[in-house]
């Protein structure tokens, strides 16, 4: 997840986009690869914005009930200086509000059995009716249909009184979802608002599938971009290695630097 530049009014015109993952392949006849030059990562003051720093984490545990051990394998694998700071996590608003309110008193037993580690949930907030095949209720979200359930979800935030990213509507631009640019927008603002509303240290994610989804230009995704006072970072979801560096991929390719705020 990249953090929104501090207050540009159009993502194309003043974000840089940088590649998370550079992989390099070479035969045996190829000269050895040198050691690029450290360059500062740029900070842009977001909200949860680490200083000096990244965050990694993981998530999606097959562990029972509510013990996540293969989180807790995983963590104590790569010792206390790597420890992971983000617990991954999911929720839709096409599940009732009994059961997001279940699903955020899991999660609090979860982040509780972890212990020893300050961790902040990365949630994917999903505005489907089901799991996946175009089943969309962004509209729906967008008219208000489901205001109950956005407040069920905003009290479970409450309830971990701890920071979180949210994730609202991830890969938003995938035909998996069936979601439309003007009611998942109206939709990721109407969310956004309920959160902000009542003051919680949570951070708004837009996500996108990029390459995934067949876009191959950042203009092809703007169409569902809420704009930069609803969105706090911009995230995209990379799966197998390749899809970080091939051509295709719409943002991997470098922006104009955002201008700084005084």
């Amino acid at each position: 997840m990249i953090p929104s530049p501090p207050r540009p009014r159009r993502l194309s015109r003043h974000l840089r986009l940088l590649p998370l993952l550079v992989f390099l392949a070479h035969a045996e006849s190829s000269p050895a690869p040198t050691t690029p030059a450290y360059a500062p990562r740029v900070e842009f003051g977001a909200r949860l914005e680490p200083h000096g720093t990244i965050l990694h984490g993981a998530g999606q545990d097959p562990g029972a009930g509510f013990t996540p051990s293969g989180f807790i394998e995983y963590a104590e694998a790569i010792g206390p200086e790597r420890a992971p700071a983000l617990f991954m996590t999911y929720i839709g608003l096409g599940q009732t509000a009994a059961e997001i309110r279940a699903w955020g008193r899991d999660l609090r037993q979860k982040l509780a059995a972890v212990g020893g580690l300050d961790l902040r949930p990365q949630i994917g907030l999903a505005l489907t009716s089901g799991r996946e095949g175009g089943t969309g209720i962004d509209d729906e979200v967008a008219a208000g249909h489901h205001d109950d359930r956005i407040a069920a979800f905003v009290a479970a935030l409450a309830a971990l009184d701890r920071p979180a990213y949210v994730r609202i509507g991830y890969e938003c631009e995938g035909s998996w979802n069936g979601y439309r640019p003007d009611t998942y927008r109206t939709a990721f603002v109407r969310i956004t608002s309920a959160i902000r509303h009542v003051e919680l240290p949570v951070a708004t994610v837009w996500c996108v599938a990029g390459g995934s989804s067949g876009a191959t230009t950042i203009d092809d995704l703007l169409p569902y971009y809420p704009g930069d006072d609803w969105v706090d970072w911009w995230s995209i979801d990379l799966f197998p290695p390749v899809k970080s560096t091939r051509p295709s991929q719409p943002l991997s390719a470098p922006r104009p630097v955002p201008a700084k705020s005084p």
